[in-house]
């Protein structure tokens, strides 16, 4: 049986608004995903807390990275600070540090949800219309890249004012009001946020690289050729002649 190319054009055409709907909701998804997953990257990582409490000013020793390792596992939801830690937090702090592990705790379910969403359209992209997704999609990690390097360029400039609204917005409390003398302040100031703006860029931007990698790794099925009836043997063509 002979296939007609017009028909496979057709089913191909009919594929595609589902492949532009699906396309579409990767693009609104896309930001949050890759926002969330580098923050949480970065949020629960103890070595990363060293590394810039060491910029601002920090000397790398054993208490230190006790403390880190407590911190993050306290964020993570996995355990509590063990109480010869928290007893060197003041009961203003104990309070904050409930707060961020609430928040973060969010962020960790933000995080799992969106990206099993994202990855779930994924597949549904690629498996629907894999040639076109192949085309497609990087235009949509572009377009992320894009959306994500204006809106950082915007919080880099006006950093001090966006942070401070952050705090107003997220906690219904004035324990985040701390200063110099707090033990939570020294550990996180201003200053570690404001330099974790680099670090966290270049996560996102290796994020984005992978996943384009990872779209241009999938390859198409090639296509295969119309079934067509198989040529007469010289047997019956020979048998076929006049007599």
């Amino acid at each position: 049986m002979i296939r007609n190319p017009t028909s496979r054009k057709r089913r191909a055409f009919g594929r595609r608004p589902y492949s532009l709907l699906l396309l579409i909701f990767l693009l609104i998804l896309s930001p949050l995903v890759y926002l969330s997953l580098g923050l949480s990257l970065l949020a629960f990582d103890p070595v990363y807390y060293q590394e810039m409490q060491v910029q601002v000013g920090w000397q790398t020793t054993p208490q230190l990275q006790e403390m880190d390792r407590a911190l993050a596992a306290y964020f993570q939801g996995r355990e509590e600070i063990p109480l010869e830690l928290l007893q060197r937090f003041q009961a203003k702090e104990q309070v904050h540090l409930a707060d961020i592990a609430w928040l973060l705790g969010i962020l960790r379910w933000i995080t799992i949800v969106s990206a099993a969403v994202f990855l779930a359209l994924v597949v549904l992209l690629f498996g629907r219309d894999p040639s076109w997704a192949r085309r497609a999609f990087p235009w949509a990690l572009g377009a992320t890249l894009a959306f994500l390097a204006a809106a950082g360029s915007a919080f880099f400039l006006v950093f001090d004012t966006l942070f401070l609204q952050f705090h107003l917005l997220t906690f219904s409390n004035d324990t985040w009001m701390l200063g110099p003398d707090y033990l939570l302040f020294q550990l996180f100031p201003p200053d570690l946020f404001f330099r974790s703006i680099l670090p966290f860029a270049l996560v996102v931007i290796l994020l984005l690289f992978l996943s384009f990698l990872a779209s241009r790794l999938i390859r198409p099925r090639p296509i295969a050729p119309a079934n067509r009836p198989p040529p007469p043997s010289p047997e019956e063509n020979r048998g076929n002649e006049p007599g």
